[in-house]
């Protein structure tokens, strides 16, 4: 093998490393992404009986779900991106969604009681009256923990704060743009992941601006 062929076969192998480790891994249970834009990505797995119903008709009653909610909220843009099969009898669901105030508002469209989903600073967090005072923080790497009050001091921090009562007390995965700093009970940090438990309440997780 001469050196312009070897110096070929090297790029190639490259190229396919660098494509090899630009796929994302496997989404394989619920999961909330929030990415840089803002916008959300969620992405819902389950058990589903097909015997009961198809995944067409899910995917119908998704569509229907969604043009009703446009109709009462003009402009808001939720596309259902996929339905398939996941294993042998679960489905796993793919929507995005263009801010998490419009994946809050969807998912709490047939709700009695709201859950709490919130992303922006932590000042607006409290100007829309949610208040973390009674919840108590720790800090990611550290075994530093302090009172919900002190978050006032991070007003421009942003912070994610969500109600699991929204996917029926289940554990969920939440991606945030950037490295997790503060988080409160029932929540497990790794980087910009945190893994949200079992269990109803809500947790917050807080970014250093």
């Amino acid at each position: 093998m001469n050196m312009k062929h070897k110096l070929t076969v090297a790029l190639i192998l490259s190229a396919m490393l660098m494509l090899m480790s630009g796929c994302g891994s496997k989404i394989d249970s619920t999961t909330i992404e929030v990415h840089k834009n803002g916008e959300v990505t969620h992405t819902i797995v389950e058990a589903f009986d097909t015997q009961g119903s198809s995944l067409t008709d899910l995917e119908a009653m998704i569509r229907s779900q969604i043009d009703a909610f446009a109709q009462s909220n003009p402009g808001a843009e939720i596309t259902l991106e996929s339905v398939e099969s996941e294993g042998e009898s679960g489905v796993k669901v793919v929507m995005t969604y263009e801010d998490v105030a419009t994946f809050s508002n969807f998912n709490n469209a047939a709700v009695e009681t709201p859950a709490v989903c919130f992303y922006g600073t932590v000042e607006d967090a409290y100007s829309a009256g949610i208040d973390v005072s009674s919840l108590s923080f720790a800090k990611v790497d550290s075994d530093e923990t302090f009172t919900g009050d002190a978050v006032l001091s991070m007003g421009e921090s942003t912070v994610f704060l969500y109600d699991n009562a929204m996917n029926n007390g289940q554990s969920v995965t939440v991606i945030l743009p950037k490295k997790i700093a503060y988080y409160t009970d029932g929540v497990t940090v790794s980087g910009k992941n945190a893994v949200i438990g079992s269990g109803g309440g809500t947790t917050v997780c807080v970014i250093q601006k």
